[in-house]
């Protein structure tokens, strides 16, 4: 059994050499009167002693278990006092959350927690997670199915966050709770296997130690470190890959598709995810299937293609770059145009380049659009209006555009947004998708060229 000088000093040495605290620190330790949150308070408020370091700690009742949550809260208070460090409760109905936000009382009970620690003014907050504690977050993780990041299990520190028990076994921060004679509180509910938690450590586990004809806890502690390790630097390569095919411009993010493609599959759902993290601030809800339908799409859709990514975010595909942006309303805009000339079409941070000329094979180009030019002519750029009429190429009559939006599935929130050239009155071309039927060039045609750029107007 390890002593509790030397449990002390692997603590000190852990935290110390991993830079989680350093003298003048106001740490705050999450306090729920359990075996290990007991010892890391004691430790803490030692190493208080010796390196100057400011000691309170937060007890949030979580208002499940009646008479005996009142008890946790009492006994922190009595703890507290003992030991003389200030400690603040918070009284929080878990069950009622998790009913409101129809979520697990696991789940809810996590969230309420991290949510008050957030609030709290502390350069650090310690949390009681040992290496048990890893190796359950790592199967549970493996189970829900994961990618690497899950399979990291908990990380000692993010952030504010430190977890300095991480490197102890449960047996080992009981036998010391029992060394120096500290009290601690025992969860009725920690039994109930109802709790995926508590089934794979009561059930799961034990079963794995037979199997295996040894404890299997430090094993998979291990291969969390080394999943982490990989993990780690697989994520600086991908940030590498996200600066350079990525941009913002406003508040939508850029991914060029050509520098996206050249990507390792691995690196590239990474940019995905950043990208979309970029976006919406968070990854809840983006799974595996929005990853690989956004990376099939920056891979290999068209322009117009576009897809829902969220109730607030969307993608499309334009002319060799795919754009997540939000879901709103675009302005009206229009602009005259004179040819030769360029505009800047300030709501879509686009500039376009007119010329005029004899259409040949020497015109086609990706983004390079020709038109024949009628005499007379009158030409603008405006987005779509109310009533707006299109005949498009190879078709006969005309049709609402409204219909033909419709026909070729461009999402509602994305046809304000589409710019559309206009000679004469008619539509002439519908940005990345046709062109008018009068307006389709032959060989040897007086034509318009039209050239389409990115970025502000004198770049």
């Amino acid at each position: 059994m390890m002593m509790v000088e030397s449990m002390y000093r692997k603590f000190k040495d852990n935290i110390i050499s991993k830079g989680m605290i350093t003298s003048g620190d106001k740490v705050l330790v999450a306090l729920s009167g359990g075996a290990d949150s007991v010892c890391l308070l004691y430790l803490m408020k030692k190493l208080g002693d010796d390196i100057g370091i400011s000691v309170s700690a937060l007890h949030v009742n979580h208002m499940l278990r009646g008479a005996e949550s009142d008890a946790d809260e009492k006994f922190c208070k009595k703890l507290c006092s003992s030991l003389d460090i200030v400690l603040t409760c918070h009284r929080k109905d878990v069950k009622k959350y998790s009913i409101d936000n129809k979520m697990t009382l696991e789940e809810a009970g996590r969230i309420v927690r991290y949510k008050v620690l957030s609030e709290i003014d502390a350069d650090r907050i310690a949390i009681a997670h040992n290496m048990d504690d890893n190796a359950e977050t790592f199967l549970m993780n493996l189970m829900r199915g994961t990618g690497l990041n899950g399979l990291k299990g908990i990380l000692e520190t993010s952030g504010r966050l430190i977890r300095p028990l991480m490197i102890f076994r449960k047996h080992e921060i009981v036998d010391f709770c029992n060394r120096e004679g500290l009290d601690f509180r025992t969860d009725s509910s920690n039994t109930d296997t109802d709790f995926f938690r508590n089934a794979v450590r009561h059930r799961l586990i034990p079963v794995m130690n037979e199997l295996a004809g040894k404890e299997v806890v430090d094993l998979i502690d291990r291969t969390a470190g080394l999943v982490m390790a990989d993990s780690d630097f697989i994520d600086e390569q991908a940030m590498l890959a996200f600066e350079q095919c990525t941009v913002e411009e406003g508040n939508s993010v850029v991914i060029d598709n050509e520098r996206f493609s050249r990507l390792h599959s691995t690196i590239a759902a990474r940019v995905v995810r950043k990208a979309f993290m970029k976006k919406e601030g968070s990854l809840k809800d983006f799974e595996k299937k929005n990853t690989d339908a956004l990376s099939d799409m920056i891979r290999f859709g068209k322009t117009g293609d576009s897809m829902d990514l969220s109730s607030d975010t969307y993608a499309i595909v334009q002319f060799g770059r795919t754009i997540l942006s939000s879901r709103h309303e675009q302005k009206d805009y229009e602009y005259d145009v004179e040819i030769p000339g360029t505009i800047y079409i300030k709501e879509r941070n686009l500039r376009l380049d007119f010329d005029s000329g004899v259409f040949t094979d020497s015109c086609k180009g990706k983004e390079i659009i020709c038109l024949v030019v009628p005499e007379n002519r009158y030409v603008t750029v405006r987005n779509r209006r109310d009533g707006d009429r299109f005949a498009p190429a190879g078709g006969n009559g005309t049709k609402k555009l409204k219909k033909y939006f419709i026909e070729h599935k461009v999402p509602r929130m994305n046809r304000n947004k589409l710019f559309l050239l206009e000679i004469d009155g008619k539509i002439a071309y519908i940005e990345g998708m046709d062109k008018g039927r009068d307006f389709v060039p032959s060989e040897g045609n007086n034509c318009i060229i039209l050239k389409i750029e990115r970025g502000e107007q004198d770049a």
